[in-house]
């Protein structure tokens, strides 16, 4: 595989995420990077911007800070797409902070493979990485039906619970916010599941604009977690491969049998079995 190739292959996994035209062309659910942490050590900050972002240090506003011990950051982007924190503590390293518009365009610089690629031979400590699926299909899941089984206890997970987070419009009483939070927030995995719908049309983006059902799922990974889906993704395993298994390994959404006192013997629903698979084969290119 040529570089444009793989460019091109890596594109369709990564900036999935936030290409709406593309998903719903491909009518699949589209995984990607939405958020990418990490700190490095005997690396200079002009380093980092030019050798491993490969952006120009011009491009970053230098200002004062406080952030864990840090006390110096250079920021890209009025919205901080990514911020690098320095001159902390003898032991601190430099840390980075890629959000999901810094991943975007990023991926617009280089194949994100590639920065991945050059970690992999330095001194790192990953402690974030959120993995993001859109599903614009209509096909499977809304925030609403995820409630439903929860109530239910059709969720067997190896989460205790979850929380819910509605919003609506005082103006207009309508629905502004879906989420779902399954597992705690302050854990090292989380998964996150909100009607991404209504977060455009709340940021100013007309519905009529949007697929008519687009539900984002995320995986926030921290440490050790993310560590390891780093790792997978250096060794060549797609994105949407890793999201489903994630989702295999963390929960399963099974039907309701009042006959079985034991839940973890209720049958696993068909649609769950069929959501996890197409998960996987939506994209066929590694990351």
């Amino acid at each position: 595989m040529d570089k444009n190739e793989r460019e091109s292959c890596i594109g369709s996994s990564i900036r999935g995420v936030d290409n709406t035209a593309q998903s719903t062309l491909k009518g699949h659910c589209i995984a990607g990077l939405d958020w990418f942490e990490f700190t490095l050590w005997d690396f200079s900050v002009s380093a980092i911007m030019e050798q491993l972002l490969r952006l120009s240090p011009e491009q970053f506003q230098k200002s004062q800070g406080s952030y864990h011990g840090y006390c110096t950051k250079y920021t890209l982007g009025a919205d901080g797409m990514i911020t690098i924190w320095a001159d902390g503590g003898v032991q601190q390293g430099v840390h980075v902070i890629i959000t999901g518009r810094g991943c975007a365009y990023l991926q617009e610089v280089m194949p994100f493979l590639d920065l991945l690629m050059a970690l992999s031979s330095l001194c790192v400590q990953v402690t974030r990485l959120d993995l993001a699926l859109d599903d614009k299909t209509g096909n499977w899941y809304t925030v609403a039906q995820l409630v439903d089984h929860a109530r239910s206890m059709e969720i067997i997970s190896q989460w205790r619970g979850c929380d819910v987070s509605m919003g609506y419009s005082l103006t207009s009483g309508e629905n502004d916010k879906a989420v779902i939070y399954i597992g705690s927030t302050r854990s090292d995995m989380f998964l996150r599941v909100y009607d991404k719908r209504l977060e455009q049309n709340a940021r100013g983006v007309h519905l009529a604009g949007l697929p008519e059902q687009w539900t984002r799922w995320e995986f926030c990974l921290r440490n050790e977690k993310a560590q390891a889906v780093m790792w997978k993704l250096q060794q060549g395993s797609s994105l949407n491969q890793l999201f489903a298994d994630l989702l295999s390994e963390s929960m399963r959404i099974v039907k309701a049998d009042k006959q079985q006192v034991n839940r973890s013997r209720w049958k696993v629903r068909p649609k769950w079995l069929r959501f996890v698979p197409a998960v996987a084969q939506a994209d066929g290119c590694s990351a």
